[in-house]
């Protein structure tokens, strides 16, 4: 007899706990994230990809690469890596950044030197970081 009367015992408290105040209405909204309009469209290559560059040949490949954005005071303010068409995009918020490749610990393809870009309110600015394979 008691087995039968705890499962209703229990819906009862539950019905009881969810009356009154403090229910879901009065709950603390959570603020929604912050969506951002700005940063960085990065494309990475690298080249020469030929021994022998003929006229109308790029000699130029996208590869998959890992880059670091960093803030004037040398802090990190993104982390990412290209997609394996050498593509990323990056939202930061509008400010002054340095845009630099990893070489993920090879010899090459050598990271390209470090860009300053100044990404604007609403609006991506577009970084071309080109990393060098050694062909000569």
């Amino acid at each position: 007899m008691l087995r039968a009367a705890a499962p209703l015992a229990l819906a009862g408290l539950l019905a009881v706990a969810g009356c009154g105040k403090g229910g879901p209405a009065s709950a603390t909204p959570t603020p929604a994230p912050t969506v951002l309009l700005s940063g960085v469209d990065v494309l990475t290559i690298s080249g020469p990809t030929c021994p022998v560059q003929r006229q109308g040949d790029t000699c130029t490949a996208p590869i998959a690469a890992a880059v670091v954005v960093t803030r004037s005071d040398g802090s990190v303010a993104a982390r990412a890596t290209t997609s394996s068409n050498g593509r990323g995009h990056i939202p930061l918020p509008p400010g002054s950044y340095t845009v630099s490749g990893e070489s993920g610990g090879h010899a090459f393809p050598r990271p390209p030197a470090p860009q300053p870009v100044t990404v604007p309110p609403d609006q991506f600015v577009a970084v071309q970081l080109s990393f060098d394979t050694g062909i000569r």
